[in-house]
């Protein structure tokens, strides 16, 4: 594969601005490269992902670009959109457990029964 990551991330954020796919609120958040025999680089897919009041935000809400030799191959949108006119509070993860379950929050992983986080 003949591009540099850096350009990768060019080609992908330009594309998605030219085809208006790229809100203002999504920033670039990392690359992945796939790789063949584990040496040959074969694609690179770059990331982006949303802040709103410079706060990432939890759970998916992502945009990737998907390019190899013959160009790009895949894009995935995958967030929601939000009215912009509605003022609201962004708070960290933290803040948000603490405001949802007070301080006496205790989370664990239950493999053995669910495999899931609960909270008690």
């Amino acid at each position: 594969m003949n591009i540099s990551e850096d350009d990768a991330i060019k080609f992908a954020e330009n594309f998605l601005i030219e085809n208006d796919l790229l809100p203002d609120d999504f920033k670039f958040y990392q690359t992945a490269k796939t790789t063949f025999n584990g040496d040959n680089i074969v694609g690179i897919t770059v990331g982006f992902t949303r802040e709103i009041d410079k706060h990432e935000v939890i759970g998916l809400s992502k945009i990737t670009v998907s390019i190899d030799s013959e160009g790009i191959y895949k894009v995935v949108l995958a967030y929601s959109n939000y009215d912009k006119r509605i003022k609201m509070k962004t708070m960290s993860h933290d803040e948000f457990k603490k405001a949802l379950y007070g301080d006496n929050v205790f989370w664990y992983v239950d493999e053995e029964i669910t495999g899931h986080i609960k909270a008690e």
